[in-house]
């Protein structure tokens, strides 16, 4: 064995160190490498969600949430997000010692809906019916308008058709020994002849056809409001009337005899609407005692909310003059 003299150990000690610090880099470098991946995935990972998310603001999706018992409703979603609301709540409107409970059962009996249709007239359901509030018509008249709008939107589309086909056969019979200069004043002519003609039809038919559908729906629907009765007489009274007012051009004689003929038409027609109303359970007089019921429930409620905030009232100021 040789004898190692001090010199050969400090190259030996030199040489280890060397290679101590080379590994140290090694491995300071890879945990720079490992470390700069990570914070390359995390940026691609918050620069997609942030992505996702932008996506995801460009559409109203609703989110819902899945549980059990879905029949809760409102109340149930309350008492599963916020347990401690409902109880004070509850305590609020039910005072202890006082025996006070907010009902949440506002029925309304057939005797208070007949008792309270006893007590209107005609007069105040019309009010009712031609009632502005601020710019919003009431429920019945929106109902006329759309349905006026829509019949006369109809009758312009039917009437532009067959009025511009009626005005290109006239127009090749009268034309047929026409000479034009060239093909397209021929055809420019040709086109002109039926869209003027379409248009022109379509809006005097619209006009016609929509007023007398707004005349016949104002005039049976303000008469069953003022009976609260639906029956097919209102209808073939508005419909004589309508059919009158459509002839006035031909004079008495003639508003008198569409009159007639109208109030036949009208009476056939007044069945089948009838007909159609009783199997669907809107007859004016249904209607009618649905809306009161809605608005009985909703006196109660106010009423039994007013109820309830001056009993906790009167309990709070019991409660502080006993704590005194």
């Amino acid at each position: 064995m040789e004898d190692i003299s001090g010199p050969d150990i400090s190259m030996r000690a030199l040489i280890q160190n060397h290679q101590r610090t080379q590994s140290n880099q090694f491995s300071h470098k890879s945990q720079n490498h490992l470390a700069h991946q990570c914070i390359g995935s995390l940026q691609k990972h918050r620069l997609s969600y942030t992505m996702y998310s932008q996506f995801r603001r460009m559409f109203a999706i609703p989110t819902v949430y899945a549980r059990d018992n879905d029949d809760r409703g409102d109340e149930g979603m309350l008492h599963d997000r916020m347990p401690g609301l409902m109880e004070k709540m509850s305590q609020k409107m039910e005072p202890s010692g006082s025996g006070l409970q907010l009902s949440r059962d506002y029925s309304v009996s057939e005797m208070e809906i007949q008792a309270f249709i006893a007590g209107e007239t005609g007069m105040d359901r019309l009010r009712e019916m031609y009632k502005m509030d601020g710019d919003q018509m009431s429920e019945m008249m929106q109902i006329i308008t759309a349905m006026t709008a829509q019949g006369a939107m109809m009758t312009f589309v039917c009437a532009s058709i067959i009025g511009g086909w009626e005005a290109k056969n006239k127009f090749l019979e009268t034309n047929q020994a026409t000479r034009f200069e060239t093909k397209f004043k021929a055809m420019r002519a040709f086109n002109d002849a039926i869209f003027l003609r379409g248009m022109k039809e379509g809006l005097r038919w619209s006009f016609k056809i929509g007023s007398m559908t707004g005349l016949f729906l104002l005039i049976s629907q303000s008469i069953a409001t003022y009976r609260n009765k639906s029956t097919p007489l209102e209808y073939a009274a508005a419909m004589s009337v309508s059919g009158s007012l459509f002839k006035i051009n031909m004079g008495l004689k003639g508003m008198f005899a569409s009159g007639i003929l109208s109030f036949g038409i009208g009476l056939v027609g007044g069945c089948l609407i009838y007909g159609t109303l009783w199997v669907g359970g809107l007859l004016q007089e249904q209607r009618h005692a649905w809306l009161i019921t809605e608005r009985l429930k909703e006196i109660k409620k106010h009423q039994a909310i007013q109820d309830a905030a001056v009993q906790a009232s009167i309990e709070n100021a019991k409660n502080r003059a006993e704590s005194l």
